[in-house]
């Protein structure tokens, strides 16, 4: 597993106890920043962000999962 998947994996098992979790997301690829909001394992829809699994990826052609910062 790598960094980066550590990162989301760790996160995203913080954010099951049924209260929405906020995150800053990066691409680590472009450097782009949001925030989002993540309930039950499961990301609140965005435009410019997908979850797949339990890996998030931003929209800019890239194939690598984004990192996860939590702020709650």
């Amino acid at each position: 597993m790598t960094a980066d998947a550590k990162i989301q994996h760790t996160a995203l098992k913080h954010s099951q106890k049924g209260q929405t979790s906020e995150f800053v997301i990066q691409c680590p690829v472009c450097k782009m920043l949001q925030t989002i909001n993540i309930e039950n394992n499961s990301m609140a829809p965005t435009r410019k962000f997908t979850q797949i699994g339990n890996r998030i990826f931003h929209d800019c052609s890239n194939i690598k999962p984004c990192r996860l910062y939590r702020i709650t």
